[in-house]
């Protein structure tokens, strides 16, 4: 009977033994999968931020309602039968997700072509470029840490793009 209450004992510490293993792998691949997520989302900015830096001809002061400061930046780009193309880029639907505004002008009327709305939220977001329509554009994103991780409480990213150059203007 001893032997067996002894059993049982040993049992019963490996069985919990177990179970705190299997409830601390599964929160560190919990943690492990919203960090990923976070630096894909990251990924993502980064290259929809460059992609739309390098397809355009540099950075304008504004256009209809939007101006370039250092929450927006206005970027025009190439033309389609002589219509002038803008993108907008910032906290457009709220002020926690960047945002990629296309606005199509035509006939002097500015119409919106897409949106796009990035899923990461960010704490922070700042725009920089050189003035008088300089030859780089920078994006300053801060994200919030992920719960249960020890490091720095903010992480921050720093993306840097230029434009293609210099357009030919047609008729303009």
């Amino acid at each position: 009977m001893i032997e067996m209450l002894a059993y049982v004992a040993i049992l019963a510490v490996g069985v919990n033994l177990c179970g705190s293993l299997f409830v601390t792998g599964s929160r560190l691949s919990a943690l492990n999968t919203l960090v990923l997520d976070r630096l894909n989302g990251m990924a993502e900015i980064e290259r929809e931020f460059t992609q739309a830096v390098r397809e355009s001809y540099g950075v304008v002061p504004g256009v209809g309602n939007y101006t370039s400061n250092d929450v927006h930046v206005v970027l025009e780009t190439e033309t389609t039968k002589g219509q002038r193309r803008y993108v907008v880029l910032g906290p457009l639907h709220d002020e926690e997700h960047l945002s990629k505004l296309v606005l199509l002008e035509r006939d002097g009327v500015l119409e919106p072509e897409a949106m796009t709305t990035y899923r990461l939220p960010l704490v922070r977001m700042d725009f920089s470029y050189p003035p008088g329509g300089g030859r780089g554009v920078q994006l300053d994103a801060m994200t919030q840490r992920e719960r249960g991780e020890r490091r720095k409480s903010m992480l921050e990213r720093r993306f840097v793009a230029a434009p293609r150059g210099i357009k030919e203007r047609t008729g303009s």
